[in-house]
Order: structure tokens, then C-alpha cells, then sequence
């Protein structure tokens, strides 16, 4: 049985799938400024921490806030790696 070419129900059909390509659209950027949102997060947090010890270790060169700063550097750049690439679909998919 061939469908009429005015059935309001095809037309309905196509309608409702153009707006799911849309929110799925919407939905992928949504995730991709909240990966960007937190990366930018993360770096200020990290940057605040490096900046905090660093003046520490200029008001008072110890070796206890020399390896201070030198662990805010370490940690920064942890975060630095584990933030900077979200992860691959075909990763989480499997």
C-alpha cells in the first residue's frame, strides 16, 4: 500500500525528524562547550595553585616550599593532560 502524498502523517514524520537531527546537534554542542568550559576551569585552578606557591617560595626560599611549587607544576600539568583531550567515542562505545 502506497502512502497519499498529502498524509498529514508523513509530513509530521519528516518534521519530527529534522528537529531530532537539530537537538542532536544542539545536544553535541552543548558537550563541546562544557569540555571547554571545564578545561578552562581546570587551567585557572591549576595556574591559582602554581601562582600561590611560587609566592611562597619567593617570601621564604625553603626547601620545603621549593618542592611545594615544584609539586604545583606537576599537578598542573596533570591536569593539564587529563583535561586537555576529552575521550574518543569509539572508546566509551565499545
Amino acid at each position: 500500500m502506497s502512502e497519499p502524498e498529502g498524509d498529514p502523517r508523513v509530513l509530521l514524520a519528516q518534521r519530527r525528524t529534522q528537529m531530532a537531527a537539530l537537538r542532536t546537534s544542539q545536544a553535541l554542542d552543548r558537550t563541546t562547550l562544557a569540555w571547554i568550559r571545564t578545561t578552562l576551569t581546570m587551567n585557572s585552578f591549576g595556574l591559582g595553585i602554581i601562582a600561590f606557591f611560587r609566592t611562597r617560595r619567593m617570601e621564604n626560599e625553603t626547601p620545603a616550599t621549593v618542592l611545594l611549587h615544584e609539586r604545583a607544576i606537576f599537578f598542573e600539568r596533570r591536569l593539564l593532560s587529563s583535561v586537555s583531550s576529552p575521550p574518543s567515542w569509539s572508546s566509551c562505545c565499545i
